[in-house]
């Protein structure tokens, strides 16, 4: 019972011992600004260094010795046979804990209490920073309001005692160690003790700074966390980290904390606005309205505002809020802001423009002033504004009742009249323009469908216009300049002269049209003269009905046969008057009877027959073909002979020359079928590669072939000698040796040693793998010392790397070297903005102080006209940059071909014709396909039991024959082939057939029997019976009909 209380008394010491703790570890935490002094520390034991000297003294004379050494206490021998402890107590005004005392450490207190634990009183002095502090034998000493420094406390004492009447020893000791006083807490660098923080906006090296004892490391608690982490000696807080407020404190290395400081990190720029009067936000680059500028910052707040007026370059102070007027000088306007973290907010501007844009009207590409009346093919316009820029152009077109939008310089092609206006992008209206135009040529037309032909008839021409009237104006063949018609159309009749009529046409604008031609050429009339097929007749046709003929002078009726041989004068006369004369002769009319045609040894011919009076003759001889020799190589072979076989590919005849003597068996190499053994015999064969007779050989046994392999001998093993034949494997052994014993080589590494681990080798036999191995010591460390140069934003340091593990350490830290900073500017261009800043000359960091807005693209425009295969556009380049675009697409117009043709195609032979484009000049050539035979049945004759017919090209004469016979048996074949594929469907077709039939009639006959008319059902019956016979009649004898019209047809 009462060691459980004893334990619930103790828990609750130690918790509140733990709680008083902690609650001081906080207070010193978080303290905003600590000044070490009188401070707690721990109540060390101090380890001192000591010396001591022994003197001895006897009858015989003196001797002595010394020792010296350190540690935490030490035994003094007072006596013979007594002795006293020594040891020190070091702590500061107060002390919580324990711990032990380096000789020359630091202790964070300038209140310090050294205590001389000894029984016996020890002389004890104290010195630092030149003077004596204290001194005496008390053995405890309070010191207080010590300067930071190094102190040194020493104490002495001696004692001594006879050994003997005769002899003594004497004991003299010293103690001595050294503490250092730091009471000056660190100091911090850029960085601010304001509760608000030093502003920056770019990455900041944080460190610390302690005369004494040295930094021992800082401390930073990051926005928004409530808790402090240890940064080491520096830390570096980026531009890219958490905006916000950041929190500081240092520690030394004697425990001294310095005060909290601050720095506000703020990398947002400031935003800014301008308004109008209304304070309504302005979004656009210009206006015509009063206007002002204000800005906010959500980070460290704005310092400052600043504005440009237009043509100065520099910046000057600006009020939020203060209005510039409508009234004010034209021009941009440039506002910015500047928060207290130095950034500055993207460059606001505004354009102040009341000046209206002005217009330029063009007449094609020609500029023309306002009213003008335009015939060029199209009109457009442009406009300009010397302050703001144009926004938009309106335009009314014609027949329009209202405004609609117009891109600059688009060309506008339909006919009217045109009103323009702009607006600048800062809502200045221009004046409105002007412009009318009549670009389309007047046209004319004639009452035939076009111009350019050759008329036999009357016609009349008519002109038109669609928008400023047309005047006609004609000349005739029999004068020589043009007349202007009274009204918009002439008439020509019947009965006017022959030859070329001109029209053209002109309207109110001064178009003209297109020049066009008429050509009036009423012909004489034409008879054709006709001469019998099969006699010597001749009459003569024609068909105008206006016309009247005679027959040497004699009246005569068109198509009457002539058949009195002799010379005639036949003359036709029109209704116009004109008239053709045509003399021909009645004489032998000689047909084409038959023709023979050639072989390979006969020539051929053509037989002609007057058909009036039956006078033959032979005439177009085709000579003889000539045979057609086809040659087939017959090959020799191993024992017969070859030759070459000659035959006529038209009559048959043939002969045999180039005998070529046989060639002999061609042996392969030889191949072995069966392989000889050290005891039997093998085979070989080969092969003739042309007719595959094999030849076959023995080849002798081989006979054993022994290899001798010697097995070494081991360190255990004796050696010997194998024989072993190579191919069969018979093995015998001899030659015995005796075993070597065990020959050990040099040592080699199983594991390496490294800089603070032993390593393993090892040594094998040269002759088995037997082995040894021992241990090698560690190697210790090789270390290397690299510089690291310090950086704008960190440290520099030395760092020694062991050149064998890599593992190392710094030390020799220097501080970082700080942004050097330099102005710069960079030029805007076109399209991407410019900037005015500074630049580091070592990091390459860059602040931008002032944005300079993009200039823009200048452009200047050039017109292309379209051509037949190329658009047309409008391509506008930049001055400044080269960028370039297109607009203002006129489709390519296309080639005008004119064709001709410049080679008649032929039977065999391919034509050409020639295109050829009216506007651009480009030509091409496109083939003509050939026309093919046009073959007229000449003669049909029997050879050799065969009906042969002979047909002659009537445009080029070429002879074809056909066999029809022949021709029978491929359409008789064709057909049989049609029955044998429709044969095995034939009852099937004649099955569905009459089912569809008996469908049918089945219905008729229900009707007549629902009707109760028996004489309509016995004639269902009776039809559906006939209906079935035919059915079957059709489908069976179909093909025999079809094969039998098949053989009428090819007969």
């Amino acid at each position: 019972m009462v060691k459980t209380k004893r334990k619930s008394i103790l828990r609750t010491l130690l918790c509140a011992v733990f709680a008083l703790c902690f609650a001081v570890g906080l207070s010193s935490l978080f303290a905003s600004g600590t000044t070490a002094y009188a401070a707690t520390t721990p109540k060390y034991t101090v380890k001192f260094n000591w010396s001591t000297k022994t003197t001895t003294g006897t009858g015989g004379g003196t001797g002595s010795n010394t020792a010296s050494g350190s540690g935490v206490s030490y035994s003094m021998q007072t006596g013979q046979y007594s002795f006293v402890d020594y040891s020190v107590t070091l702590y500061g005004s107060s002390s919580s804990g324990t711990g032990t005392f380096e000789s020359g450490s630091y202790i964070g207190s300038n209140s310090v209490n050294v205590i001389i634990n000894s029984s016996v009183k020890i002389p004890t002095t104290i010195s630092g920073n030149g003077t004596t502090v204290a001194k005496g034998n008390n053995n405890s000493f309070s010191l207080s309001n010590l300067a930071d420094g190094t102190y040194t406390v020493t104490s002495s004492f001696s004692a001594g005692w006879a050994t003997s009447p005769r002899s003594g020893i004497g004991k003299s000791y010293s103690f001595t160690f050294q503490f250092k006083v730091d009471s000056t807490a660190p100091t911090m660098n850029n960085v601010s003790t304001s509760s608000t923080g030093k502003y920056t906006n770019s990455s900041t090296y944080v460190s610390a700074s302690d005369s004494m004892s040295g930094v021992e490391c800082i401390y930073m608690k990051t926005p928004g966390n409530s808790s402090y982490g240890n940064m080491g000696t520096s830390t570096t807080v980026s531009s890219s980290g958490m905006n916000g407020l950041y929190s500081f404190y240092a520690k030394d290395k004697a425990g001294n904390t310095s005060r909290t400081y601050f720095l506000y990190l703020d990398t947002v720029k400031p935003t800014g606005k301008i308004k109008n009067s209304n304070g309504t936000e302005i979004t656009g680059s210009y206006t015509n309205q009063t206007f002002s500028y204000s800005a906010t910052d959500s980070g460290s707040g704005i310092s400052y505002l600043q504005y440009k007026k237009p043509g100065s370059s520099s910046w000057l102070t600006y009020t939020s809020g203060t209005s510039i007027s409508a009234s004010a000088a034209s021009g941009t306007y440039q506002f910015r802001a500047v928060d207290k973290a130095g950034n500055i907010s993207a460059t606001k501007s505004i354009t102040l423009d009341s000046s209206k844009p002005t217009m330029t009207l063009y007449s094609g590409d020609v500029s023309v002033s306002n009213g003008f009346k335009s015939i060029a093919n199209y009109i457009k316009a442009t406009a300009t504004d010397s302050g703001s820029g144009v926004k938009t152009i309106y335009v009314k077109k014609p027949g329009a009742s209202s405004y609609t939008e117009y891109a600059s310089g688009t060309q506008l092609t339909a006919d009217g009249a045109y009103s323009f206006y702009c607006v600048d992008n800062a809502g200045n209206a221009s004046q409105t323009y002007t412009i009318s135009m009549d670009h389309t040529r007047p046209t004319i037309t004639s009452s035939v469908g076009g111009f350019g032909k050759t008329l036999k008839d009357g016609f009349n021409v008519t002109a038109s216009d669609n928008y400023s009237g047309v005047t006609l104006y004609y000349k005739t063949p029999n004068s020589t300049s043009f007349v202007a018609s009274t009204t918009s159309s002439v008439v020509f009749s019947k009965t006017a002269v022959n030859g070329t009529y001109v029209f053209y046409a002109v309207d109110g604008f001064r178009n003209r049209s297109d020049t066009c031609y008429m050509y009036m050429s009423i012909d004489a009339p034409e008879a054709t003269i006709v001469k019998s097929d099969n006699s010597h007749k001749v009459c003569v046709i024609w068909t105008a009905s206006n016309c009247y003929a005679t027959l040497n002078g004699k009246s005569y009726t068109s198509g009457t046969w002539i058949e009195q041989e002799g010379e005639y004068t036949f003359v036709i006369t029109n209704d116009a008057n004109r008239s053709s004369t045509y003399k021909f002769t009645v004489d032998h009319y000689y047909a084409r009877y038959s023709m023979v045609a050639p072989t390979c040894t006969q020539k051929g011919y053509t037989i002609y027959k007057c058909t009036g009076c039956g006078d033959s003759y032979d005439g177009d001889f085709i000579e003889a073909k000539g045979h057609d020799y086809e040659s087939k190589i017959v090959k020799p072979t191993c024992t017969a002979q070859g030759y070459t076989r000659y035959t006529c590919k038209t009559c048959g005849n043939t002969y045999t020359d180039n005998f070529v003597e046989a060639e002999g068996h061609r042996y392969g190499e030889w191949t072995t079928v069966k392989e000889p053994t050290c005891v039997d015999l093998g085979k070989d064969e080969r092969t003739c590669s042309v007719c595959s007779y094999v030849d076959e050989r023995d080849t002798d046994a081989l006979g054993h072939s022994y290899k001798d392999i010697v097995v070494d001998p081991s360190c255990t093993e004796r050696g010997n000698t194998i024989h072993e034949c190579e191919r069969c494997g018979h093995t015998y052994t001899d030659s015995y040796t005796d075993a070597t014993g065990h020959d050990f080589g040099e040592w080699t590494s199983l594991t390496k040693p490294t800089c603070t681990a032993s390593g393993v080798e090892q040594r094998k036999c040269t002759s088995c793998p037997q082995t040894e191995t021992k241990i090698v010591s560690p190697l210790g460390h090789n270390y290397k010392a690299e510089i690291v140069a310090p950086t704008c934003l960190e440290q520099g340091y030395t760092t020694h790397i062991c050149s064998r593990c890599g593992t190392g350490y710094n030390d020799t830290f220097v501080s970082p070297l700080g942004h050097d900073y330099e102005e710069i500017e960079v030029a805007p261009t076109c399209t991407e903005e410019g900037y005015r800043g500074k630049k580091c000359r070592r990091c390459e960091d860059c602040v931008k102080t002032e944005i300079l807005k993009a200039v823009g693209h200048k452009f200047t425009d050039s017109y292309f006209i379209a051509t037949c295969e190329d658009d047309g556009y409008t391509l506008h380049t930049c001055l400044s940059c080269g960028n370039e675009y297109k607009d203002n697409i006129v489709p390519a117009t296309g080639h005008d071909y004119e064709t001709e043709v410049v080679r008649e195609p032929h039977c065999k032979t391919e034509g050409e014709r020639k295109f050829h484009c009216t506007k651009c000049e480009k030509e091409y050539y496109s083939d003509i396909p050939a026309t093919g035979h046009n073959y007229e049945l000449t003669g049909t004759e029997e050879v050799n039991g065969e009906n042969i017919r002979t047909y002659v090209c009537t445009n080029c004469g070429a002879i074809t024959t056909q066999n029809m016979g022949e021709q029978y048996e491929q359409v008789s074949s064709y057909i049989g082939y049609l029955f044998g594929q429709y044969q095995p469907y034939m009852w099937w077709v004649l099955l569905a057939t009459a089912g569809v039939w008996s469908i049918v009639m089945g219905v008729f006959f229900a009707i007549a029997q629902k009707n109760e008319d028996k004489e309509k059902a016995r004639k269902m019956i009776k039809n559906y019976v006939i209906g079935l016979v035919v059915i079957f009649a059709i489908l069976v004898a179909c093909p025999y009909l079809v094969k039998g019209i098949a053989a009428l047809i090819a007969g």
